[in-house]
């Protein structure tokens, strides 16, 4: 009797062994994507307030004198960091929706420190 107890249990544990999830799931590339949508956020108000007066302005101004010195450049590598990142996002998700029982690991990491780079080069907004 004992014996016919133990077999179905062995099969129940061995079927669940075989079943290991994944650590990175959809919900982390959601994760990143919030989060590079709130630096796109921040790098919207830097780029309204940086560059909605005139140079001679903001150079005289105590606050945005620091922030808005060197904008050309900061807004340049703004755009090249939004590119890269989003192009890293949509290739981890174009690569999970593709392959769901896949490790895609490296990909969502490449993603998130894309993304880190982006949150890095953008500026602080003096503007809330």
């Amino acid at each position: 009797m004992r014996k016919l107890l133990i077999i179905p249990l062995l099969f129940v544990l061995t079927a669940c062994a075989g079943q290991i999830p994944n650590p990175f799931s959809t919900k982390n590339i959601y994760q990143t994507k919030l989060v590079y949508a709130a630096t796109e956020t921040a790098a919207d108000k830097w780029r309204s307030y940086c560059w909605a007066r005139p140079y001679a302005v903001l150079v005289s101004d105590p606050v945005a004198k620091p922030i808005c010195s060197n904008r050309r450049p900061v807004a340049r590598a703004i755009a090249k960091a939004s590119r890269y990142a989003g192009d890293a996002i949509a290739k981890a998700q174009s690569f999970i929706a593709a392959n769901p029982t896949l490790d895609a690991s490296s990909l969502i990491s490449a993603a998130d420190q894309a993304v880190a780079a982006f949150s890095n080069v953008t500026p602080p907004s003096p503007v809330p």
